[in-house]
């Protein structure tokens, strides 16, 4: 039972989830907040059960999926007006920290060809078939990256967790990490989650 248990007690302290809590504890308070977050433990436990025989390849995505579509659950029944706004924050406030540090890393000039071909390597070692993902790159150097993902295991989890409508907090994930970046373009017209046929990403250098 212990071991059971340790997986989704981390899950719920990954980078989503703390930043959902900042967002409940100055809405809700502490203790609203640690009640939210016990029952969303017990949602999270459950969802675990339901998918016993997740790929290895596809848990660093399902260790992010399975909590926030826990908490919203929760949310849902407890301020079904306001859990999707408080997942939005919360998701959004972890991309744009992420973004932070990658502007830091990119400052040096030399940085941004080596992040761009990091693109070409990460992709079918993080988001390949095996985790779930169908990705096509038809462009890849240091100076530019694009690449369409025509399917993605955040909108297929999301749906067979109903609660599709959080599959959008992800995509704008990308948009709030990957925008503003220093002496990078980052460009997208539409998503898998979003009703699009393609995610696709559009990555270059300006200098």
């Amino acid at each position: 039972m212990k071991n059971e248990n340790r997986k989704p007690a981390s899950m719920m302290n990954g980078g989503f989830m703390k930043a959902i809590r900042r967002v409940l504890l100055g809405r809700v308070g502490k203790k609203e907040t640690e009640e939210i977050f016990y029952r969303a433990w017990d949602e999270l436990s459950g969802i675990m059960k339901a998918f016993p025989d997740v790929p290895k390849a596809q848990k660093m995505h399902t260790n992010e999926i399975f909590p926030v579509a826990a908490i919203y659950r929760v949310l849902k029944d407890r301020m079904p007006d306001q859990a999707l706004k408080i997942v939005e924050e919360g998701c959004k406030n972890y991309a744009l920290s992420m973004n932070r540090l990658m502007r830091g890393f990119l400052k040096p000039r030399f940085m941004r060809h080596l992040y761009l071909n990091l693109w070409g390597v990460m992709t079918p070692a993080m988001f390949g078939e095996n985790a779930g993902f169908h990705p096509v790159i038809t462009v890849h150097t240091g100076f530019e990256y694009r690449m369409d993902m025509m399917r993605c295991p955040y909108v297929d989890y999301c749906e067979r967790l109903k609660t599709p409508e959080i599959t959008h907090v992800f995509c704008d994930s990308d948009v709030y990490a990957y925008t503003g970046l220093p002496g990078i373009v980052f460009e997208r017209k539409g998503t898998l989650g979003t009703g699009s046929s393609r995610c696709d990403f559009h990555l270059y250098r300006t200098k």
